[in-house]
């Protein structure tokens, strides 16, 4: 007879704090090479706020790396990268709402449905806080 611990696993987790890393290095390096002609579709004046919005994206999703490449990826990973991206969805549904930038059509749908997968992936990984507790 063999005794079996379960140990606690953090694979739902890091996997979407991974997805998530990618697809935040990916928007950033998109909107830091093509500030100037996404800035002129959506409406965003001037390109530089596009630009650095690039590096701030970059820099996040080289964190989020970082953080799965560790041993363990803490529950307080997972949480502070959950409040990050609902604070993306409510700034998003904020810039929108209030007409602060004056987004073009495709702006509007641009952060629409950037906000929708962001959304994803705070539901993805607030699951994943969720197994872990669990376990």
């Amino acid at each position: 007879m063999t005794l079996s611990i379960e140990k606690k696993t953090d694979h739902v987790l890091r996997t979407a704090m991974r997805g998530n890393a990618i697809f935040s290095t990916g928007s950033g390096l998109f909107l830091a090479a093509a500030a100037t002609m996404v800035a002129g579709l959506i409406g965003v004046e001037p390109p530089a706020v596009l630009r650095w919005l690039g590096v701030i994206l970059i820099i996040y999703g080289l964190d989020l790396f970082w953080i799965t490449s560790r041993p363990e990826v803490g529950r307080h990973w997972g949480l502070a990268a959950v409040a990050l991206d609902v604070l993306w969805v409510v700034a998003s549904a904020v810039l929108i709402l209030t007409d602060l930038v004056p987004l073009t059509t495709a702006g509007i749908w641009a952060v629409i449905i950037v906000a929708d997968f962001v959304a994803l992936f705070a539901i993805w990984q607030g699951y994943g806080v969720w197994r872990l507790n669990q376990d």
